[in-house]
């Protein structure tokens, strides 16, 4: 069982050189991968290719394994639902009739107490724990993380690494970053974005000195034009995102 993309090429904004060209990579069964990239919105493409809500220009993405959509993509909540309401249509679209399942999945990030609040009466940090507890909350083979392992909330974290790693136990997950430690601390092999394309590391730290030193040159090249150092931004949420929750469900279906 595994994730297939071969010679695939997804072009760029008008004018701009493409996201990917001859990008080929496999990602094993019960793999603890992570992928290396500079460009967030690049980072983010090829997530949405995995979990196959977006299609290549050319080439081929194929896999048989039950792939989540990245984690922790919120955009599909709705701010004026209850908690219980939101998790609901999630648990709807896969299948899930167990009364209990909101419950649990809001216990499960300390949240029970908003079960029945509206999403946006509920507490800044809600939102994110909720995305996140809904994505590890379902049955995947293979489990996808946009740019951490765990939610950028520093009082739960300890907990949400503990609740990921008990998931994902036995199974697969797949981080794509621009943040080496994430894949220091969580991942045993690796591939770099560079040029459109992927080179595989099967020791993580091999990949992270590559990754490193692209980091050192993107920074030079950022100053030589006058730009703020650091890595792209990805923007706002797109908004093919809202939609992928019920793509990734239609393409286990078909599976």
């Amino acid at each position: 069982m595994s994730i297939v993309l071969d010679n695939v090429r997804v072009g760029g904004e008008a004018g701009d050189k493409p996201l990917f060209e001859g990008l080929s990579l496999q990602i094993a069964d019960k793999s603890r991968m992570g992928i290396l990239g500079t460009s967030k919105p690049a980072n983010a493409t090829l997530l949405r290719l995995i979990c196959r809500t977006k299609q290549p220009d050319e080439g081929i993405v194929r896999s048989d394994v039950r792939v989540s959509w990245p984690i922790p993509l919120s955009a599909f909540l709705v701010g004026g639902h209850t908690l219980a309401r939101n998790v609901r249509f999630i648990a709807r679209l896969y299948g899930i009739s167990d009364e209990d399942f909101p419950r649990r999945v809001v216990d499960s990030v300390e949240l029970g107490e908003f079960l029945n609040k509206p999403l946006s009466a509920c507490p800044r940090t809600a939102k994110g724990r909720l995305a996140f507890a809904l994505g590890v909350g379902l049955d995947f083979d293979m489990y996808l993380f946009d740019g951490s392992f765990t939610p950028v909330d520093k009082p739960f974290k300890e907990k949400a690494a503990q609740i990921t790693a008990a998931r994902t136990a036995g199974r697969g997950f797949l981080i794509a970053t621009n943040m080496p430690a994430e894949v220091e601390q969580n991942c045993e092999s690796v591939y770099v974005l560079e040029n459109g394309r992927a080179t595989y590391y099967p020791r993580a730290s091999e990949g992270i000195e590559h990754f490193t030193q692209l980091l050192a040159m993107e920074k030079k090249k950022q100053q030589r034009q006058g730009e703020k150092p650091g890595v792209e931004d990805d923007g706002e949420p797109l908004e093919e995102d809202v939609g992928m929750i019920g793509l990734a469900a239609v393409s286990i279906v078909e599976d």
